[in-house]
C-alpha cells in the first residue's frame, strides 16, 4: 500500500512521470557510454592533434544531440510497447512496466546491445 500525503490524486502523475525519468536515464546512459567511447578513440589517434577547434566543437554538438536526440526519439517506444505505464512498489515508489513481449524485449535490449558494438568497434 502506498501512502501519499493528503490524497492520492496526485499519485498517478507523480508515477507516471518517475516513471519515464527511469526509462530516459537509462536510455541515456547508454548513448553517452557510445559518445565517449567515440571521444577516447578521437583523442587517442594520432591525427587527432591535427584537428581544429571548430570541429571539436562540432563533435560535441553531435554527440550532445545523440545522447539527448536518441533518448527522445527511444523513450516513446516504453510507452507504446508496455500495457501498463508504471508499478508502484511499497516503500520503494513508482517504476516502469516491462511486458514479457517479444517486442519490449527488443526495445529493452536493443540499446544495450548497439552501445556494446559501438564500444567494441571503438576500442
Amino acid at each position: 500500500m502506498c501512502i501519499w500525503r493528503n490524497s492520492t490524486r496526485d499519485a498517478p502523475i507523480y508515477a507516471d512521470i518517475a516513471a519515464r525519468i527511469i526509462d530516459a536515464y537509462s536510455m541515456t546512459l547508454y548513448t553517452s557510454i557510445c559518445c565517449f567511447a567515440k571521444f577516447t578513440w578521437n583523442m587517442t589517434r594520432p591525427a587527432s592533434s591535427l584537428k581544429f577547434i571548430d570541429q571539436r566543437k562540432q563533435n560535441n554538438h553531435f554527440d550532445a544531440s545523440i545522447c539527448i536526440g536518441l533518448t527522445f526519439l527511444w523513450c516513446p517506444l516504453f510507452i507504446i510497447v508496455n500495457k501498463g505505464r508504471y508499478l508502484i512498489l511499497e516503500d520503494i515508489g513508482p517504476l516502469p512496466i516491462i511486458q514479457p513481449s517479444i517486442v519490449s524485449f527488443f526495445v529493452q535490449t536493443t540499446p544495450l546491445i548497439v552501445t556494446t558494438v559501438v564500444s567494441v568497434s571503438f576500442s
